[in-house]
């Protein structure tokens, strides 16, 4: 049990693509609370991990460490190839499941998931157990969840279906940049609804979805929403963008780190240095929308929460253009009855009558298949 202790929310075979030496064995970094690089590359194994973060059964660190061997390989053959594997195949699916995953087991969605909770408990407590709270507060206590790791992760598995309908691409640094990677790698934005307050603009089933990881300095993957945008040619597997437009991205990447950001070479170490210097400002506190309002003609109240993002997002107009004749006017779900289909299969999971990987036989089963251009229909 001993050589599992140390669990990784941000796997090592990622990071070895930033690793600045032959052996794959240390990595750049940049501490966002310090605001400095450290003078010489870190051990990359004692990054992005908590002992014991997934729990000590080691239930979810096994079904993790045995998935990212098969996505290993994956993100291997996506940079040599230089293409996101074919639509609705074994590795499509794999690579849909990985995004969704990532985006859902980091520290920064944990701490998410606890001051969420904290925040809803105290607001119940406020109304029908007042004196616990006061007494709760008087030992300095937090409310959270006894393994808000693995529930976000459970959670990941169950919807990573919900973005099968997303296109994927590449898009490739020019020459004197680099990508940078941080500790939250995976950025969900939304350039459709940029100027939008709206709490539904982020969500994986939202309209104008778009998720960017980088996976080398580079290369980074996107995945968006087509009948929102176009990005590059139709049958262009890798799209190159402006120096401006890998700074617009590393901005979003920086602001949606939780501690550190990792480099390769002097490049990304100087980039975020320069982005810390201007945009630390922009940086949440907190990222839990959570706001109550009562309702009329009743004792109770409405409770709103959700998630807050930061006031940047990147447009990267040397990528992605507005498909002609879109006019989205209102924040909501791509496809509502999809989003239907994956809550079902949810459901099956929770029964335990369905195994997370079972949902392509699952959507077959009812109904849905791939066209020929490899579309769901």
């Amino acid at each position: 049990m001993a050589d599992k202790k140390n669990q990784h929310f941000v796997p090592k075979f990622l990071m070895r693509h930033f690793s600045p030496d032959v052996e794959e064995k240390t990595i750049g970094m940049f501490n966002i609370r310090k605001g400095k690089t450290l003078d010489c590359p870190v051990g990359l194994s004692g990054q992005c991990q908590k002992p014991y973060f997934y729990g000590q059964d080691l239930v979810m660190e096994n079904i993790l460490s045995e998935f990212e061997g098969t996505i290993s390989a994956l993100f291997k053959a996506i940079i040599q190839g230089r293409r996101a594997p074919a639509y609705g195949t074994r590795a499509h699916f794999d690579l849909l499941t990985f995004i969704a995953l990532q985006a859902s087991r980091t520290e920064a969605r944990s701490v998410h998931t606890n001051e969420m909770a904290d925040k809803v408990a105290r607001a119940m407590m406020e109304r029908t157990a007042p004196e616990l709270l006061a007494y709760i507060d008087r030992l300095g206590f937090r409310i959270g969840m006894e393994s808000a790791p693995a529930y976000n992760v459970r959670m990941g598995m169950m919807l990573s279906p919900i973005l099968i309908d997303l296109n994927i691409k590449l898009l490739a640094s020019p020459v004197g940049t680099a990508f940078l990677l941080s500790d939250n790698p995976v950025l969900e934005f939304n350039s459709h609804f940029r100027e939008s307050n709206s709490p539904f603009t982020h969500g994986m089933s939202s309209i104008g979805l778009q998720i960017a990881l980088p996976i080398n300095p580079g290369l980074c993957l996107v995945m968006y929403d087509s009948s929102v945008y176009k990005l590059g040619k139709n049958k262009e597997p890798t799209v190159a963008i402006t120096a401006q437009d890998v700074r617009q991205l590393n901005i979003a990447f920086y602001l949606n780190a939780l501690n550190n950001m990792y480099f390769k070479t002097e490049v990304g170490a100087a980039e975020c240095r320069s982005i810390h210097a201007r945009y630390a400002g922009l940086r949440l506190d907190s990222t839990v929308l959570f706001e109550t309002s009562p309702i009329d003609g009743s004792p109770n109240q409405l409770l709103r929460f959700g998630q807050r993002h930061p006031r940047f997002c990147p447009s990267l107009p040397s990528a992605f253009t507005a498909r002609k004749g879109v006019r989205v006017r209102q924040p909501g779900p791509r496809d509502p009855v999809w989003a239907k289909l994956v809550g079902e299969f949810s459901e099956e999971i929770d029964a335990g009558k369905r195994m997370w990987g079972d949902f392509p036989e699952f959507a077959q089963q009812r109904g849905w298949k791939f066209d020929r251009d490899g579309q769901m229909t």
